[in-house]
């Protein structure tokens, strides 16, 4: 990612005493310098496996964070695919360890389920609760590979080709791993700015047409393209 993408700000280390709330909320804190410290770190295995030449520094701030995840906005530095240098980008980072973190989560939820179900009496076995938690861990696994994200952009941007009311950023998918997404960024307002606000940019007509477009397009996803990927994050609906 180095030869390819520019940051606007380069890693500093927070050091003992700036680790307060004002430094947790300025800069991200620890876990954050060590977020960006690795993505450096990774950009300098690719850029030695590839060639490339070095490119900006990696970013102090992200624009937003998840409980997964942070973003970051970069600028592309020389062209890729249809991409000219300059092209606003966003990055998203895994969390460090994110992986070992949720699956320890459901090593111990399974133990913790199949305790239960042996307790004598209690008879919870009907409820398959062991069961429960498989199917769940089956399912919150593939979305820590950043590469099905972009995968399902990919066929976002397909089935709803056309579409007037409502946009999907373009991954870039020779610059994504399992733990960097890189897709075009997209200018926007946040949707809370109107369910928080009420003056004539964020009127009441307004929420109910945003409302509009939301139901329809989950409506097609499901109904029309049989498909389902959702983060139900409100910091991420613009």
């Amino acid at each position: 990612w180095r030869g390819v993408l520019s940051f606007d700000k380069e890693v500093e280390d927070v050091e003992d005493g700036d680790d307060d709330e004002g430094g947790l909320k300025g800069r991200g804190g620890r876990a954050n310098s060590e977020r960006q410290k690795r993505l450096l770190e990774l950009t300098e295995t690719t850029t030695t496996k590839g060639g490339g030449t070095s490119g900006g520094p990696v970013p102090t701030v992200p624009i937003g964070s998840g409980c997964v995840a942070q973003v970051y906005k970069a600028r592309l530095t020389r062209h890729h695919g249809l991409h000219p240098p300059g092209t606003s980008v966003a990055v998203k980072v895994q969390h460090p360890r994110i992986l070992e973190k949720v699956c320890l989560d459901f090593y111990i939820f399974n133990k913790l389920a199949s305790m239960l179900e042996h307790i004598p009496y209690l008879n919870l076995d009907y409820l398959s609760m062991k069961d429960t938690v498989d199917q769940f861990r089956d399912i919150m696994l593939p979305q820590l590979d950043l590469r099905v994200e972009a995968h399902n952009l990919r066929r976002f941007r397909r089935d709803f080709e056309g579409e007037t009311t409502i946009a999907f950023p373009e991954p870039l998918v020779g610059l994504t791993s399992r733990e960097v997404l890189v897709e075009r960024f997209v200018e926007g307002e946040p949707m809370l700015n109107y369910v928080k606000k009420e003056d004539e940019l964020h009127s009441k007509m307004d929420r109910e047409e945003l409302a509009r477009i939301g139901l329809e397009t989950v409506m097609k996803m499901i109904f029309l393209h049989d498909f389902i990927h959702a983060d139900l994050v409100s910091a991420e609906c613009w």
